[in-house]
């Protein structure tokens, strides 16, 4: 059962992004509006979300984002106790703090609108420098419903990325993220404890970037989640992502 709802933890996350990237915030007075397809497939469970994101850096050292994801689709297979659930799936607030020219603090939260948890807290920080991008934070999810008796989950992410010709036509991207249970309290009813697994996972993301204006940006990513903490031993996504940039 754990696996089952860390499946679904997972598909409302990976939406979930306040930090946009892991390079310097934006120029003071310059914003983003993206919207966002993701499709997510593994053995037992399909689903396909609509998101819409924005980010604004009000201050040279200050970014505020914000972001809400729609589920406009979703199958599950018949022999998975989950409910077959849509429409709006979380909406979330950002910001990122850049302290130095290579270090950036964020802190996010998201409010979820599923019967599997109520919210998310992540905090962390990032290091970038040149094609390089990095992150290393704490997620914190809070009220935890029926499967964990309204306990709670602590993640340790760590996410390395190399992002190539970031100022031109063309920008690939190939990164890796790690997440690591390092809090457990949520373990649920009757569940064995021989079998609960590290409860830990990787992502692999491969993607690029075609800036085709000054201001229009189209992006696309395709992941691959693996690791005991997934249904199966892990699944695919896919994400494309239509951005345009002002000042």
């Amino acid at each position: 059962m754990l696996k089952k709802i860390s499946f679904i933890i997972i598909l409302i996350t990976s939406v979930a992004n306040a930090t946009w990237d892991h390079f310097p915030i934006l120029d003071e007075g310059s914003g983003q509006i993206s919207t966002l397809m993701l499709y997510q497939s593994a053995s037992d469970v399909t689903a396909l979300d609509f998101a819409l994101q924005s980010r604004y850096s009000l201050f040279e050292w200050l970014e505020l984002s914000l972001g809400l994801d729609y589920r406009v689709s979703q199958e599950i297979n018949e022999d998975l106790d989950l409910d077959n659930d849509y429409g709006l799936m979380e909406f979330y607030i950002g910001s990122r703090f850049q302290f130095a020219e290579h270090w950036n603090f964020f802190l996010e939260y998201a409010s979820v609108g599923y019967q599997y948890y109520e919210s998310l807290v992540h905090l962390g920080f990032q290091y970038s420098r040149g094609v390089f991008g990095s992150e290393y934070g704490i997620i914190s999810y809070r009220n935890i419903d029926s499967y964990a008796n309204g306990r709670s989950l602590y993640d340790f992410n760590m996410e390395l990325e190399l992002k190539f010709f970031r100022e031109s036509l063309f920008s690939p991207f190939i990164g890796f993220g790690l997440l690591d249970c390092i809090i457990d309290e949520w373990i649920p009813y009757n569940y064995d404890d021989e079998d609960r697994g590290n409860n830990n996972g990787g992502t692999f993301v491969l993607g690029a970037t075609l800036n085709l204006t000054d201001e229009i940006a189209i992006d696309s990513q395709f992941m691959i989640y693996f690791g005991d903490r997934y249904i199966n031993g892990g699944y695919k996504a896919f994400v494309f992502s239509l951005t345009y940039s002002f000042d």
